[in-house]
């Protein structure tokens, strides 16, 4: 059965609720009860390579996208020495589905470790970006498996999503490079009239760097680390 965890939700006029988190594996008879969907560890953690790990994407959707059902998944936090896969690595697979890592209170344990590096751990700033947005029920999504020419990338084996605000003035940009190679100046291209994002001068700024990105109309170059991504906050001034 779920297990339950009181919070203090001060923001929500001082009321207290339960949180409820599924541990149990992806059983949707449990699921359905749950707020907060944990699958641990296991074969993720244990391959070599991170489209091992989740092969194919399909199966990952299928077994833990939880929105259609109202409930987030939440993938593991620990880097284990013993382990090929870090955290790092499934922040390219995670983020790309709207969801993101764990976190139990690291924030400022990790704070020198929060940038792309192989054993960094940028859940703050991803916390940041995610209330940023924000990010809720009523954000517009072109996930990378139904993404309609909103954002072309070369090569063409970088995957992209796209979250947009409901009231179409910022979005967040998840560009994942799934393979075991670096890649160099990566061509990205955001159609942001596309999305809604056409109001003024667009501005894109590294989440994780902290970090402007230069752009024209929607088109710019970056590098991304083997088996990592980028995560971009695109916003209209």
């Amino acid at each position: 059965m779920p297990s339950e965890v009181t919070l203090d939700l001060v923001a929500a006029a001082g009321c207290r609720r339960i949180l409820r988190i599924n541990f149990g594996g992806s059983i949707w008879c449990i699921n359905v009860y749950a707020d907060i969907f944990h699958r641990g560890e296991g074969t993720p953690m244990h391959v070599e390579h991170l489209r091992d790990a989740w092969n194919p994407l399909e199966s990952y959707r299928s077994n833990y996208d939880g929105r259609k059902h109202g409930i987030a998944y939440l993938a593991m936090n620990k880097n284990f020495k013993r382990l090929a896969m870090r955290v790092n690595n499934h922040h390219a697979v995670t983020l790309l589905h709207g969801q993101h890592c764990k976190s139990t209170g690291v924030f400022a344990k990790y704070r020198n470790r929060d940038k792309y590096g192989l054993n960094d751990e940028p859940h703050r700033q991803i916390w940041q970006a995610r209330h940023w947005l924000p990010f809720n029920d009523k954000t517009v999504w072109y996930p990378y498996y139904r993404n309609p020419g909103v954002v072309s990338l070369e090569p063409e084996n970088l995957l992209s999503s796209l979250f947009v605000s409901s009231d179409r003035k910022r979005a967040l940009l998840v560009i994942s490079n799934l393979d075991p190679d670096a890649i160099k100046d990566a061509s990205v291209t955001v159609d942001s009239k596309k999305v809604g994002l056409a109001a003024g001068q667009l501005k894109i700024e590294d989440v994780v760097l902290g970090s402007s990105i230069a752009h024209e109309e929607g088109a710019f170059n970056i590098d991304i680390e083997p088996q990592r991504y980028r995560l971009l906050k695109l916003w209209l001034e």
